[in-house]
């Protein structure tokens, strides 16, 4: 460059750089392009952390179990860290034994603390790391508890404002369970008439087993 002669770059060249570099190593890395490109810096404001649940069916017998499962989501550009939440169980729902938690201590990406005691009502979520969405395997952490109905009833269950580091409060999650008393079998009425006939004949065989031997129907002493 001849002296005394200066390039100006424009403000936002750095931008640019950082944005195509982003670009390249997310490409390069397997990342769909459509995800790479929602993440060119700078980064909008990040939003709290995505919590849904739901149960494995909608009713079950007194006493009987399904499975609660709770999905947590990053939607953002950036790690979200110190995720937490507790969830408690209306009267007449507990945890399982066993608990039937699908996700160990610490095991990716729901690395964190998840507690759910068998026989008791509560469950915590802490210390989650998500990682940002354009990892989609370790942007949501997805686990689940099996939960026993002891009392019928409709159960409303909903979980405390789920929360992290960078980010506001979020939303709770809600999700319902009918817990129903079995009904008491009934015979359909050709099954009922087969078994009137079969009392009837089994009665009459045990009139004539206990009639006195020689005798004979409608004879007096």
């Amino acid at each position: 460059m001849p002296h005394g002669l200066t390039t100006r770059f424009p403000k936002h060249a750095t931008w640019i750089a950082a944005a195509g570099l982003v670009g390249f190593l997310l490409l390069v890395g397997g990342v769909p392009a459509v995800q790479a490109q929602s993440c060119i810096p700078p980064f909008p404001p990040p939003t709290p952390p995505i919590l849904s649940k739901s149960f494995g069916v909608p009713s079950i017998p007194v006493n009987g179990t399904t499975t609660l499962t709770f999905v947590l989501t990053n939607q953002n550009c950036i790690f979200l860290t110190g995720i937490a939440f507790s969830d408690q169980l209306p009267p007449g729902l507990i945890i399982a034994t066993p608990n039937g938690l699908t996700v160990p201590l610490g095991a990716p990406p729901c690395v964190g603390a998840i507690t759910a005691t068998e026989g008791s009502t509560t469950i915590g979520v802490a210390s989650v790391i998500l990682h940002p969405k354009f990892f989609t395997a370790q942007s949501q952490c997805t686990f689940s508890v099996n939960v026993i109905g002891t009392t019928p009833g409709t159960k409303d269950n909903t979980t405390s404002a789920v929360t992290a580091n960078e980010t506001d409060p979020g939303a709770t999650a809600s999700a319902s369970l009918a817990v129903v008393v079995s009904p008491i079998p009934t015979l359909s009425p050709w099954a009922s008439l087969l078994l009137a006939i079969l009392l009837a004949a089994f009665a009459l065989r045990v009139l004539r087993a206990a009639r006195p031997p020689g005798s004979q129907p409608g004879a007096r002493p």
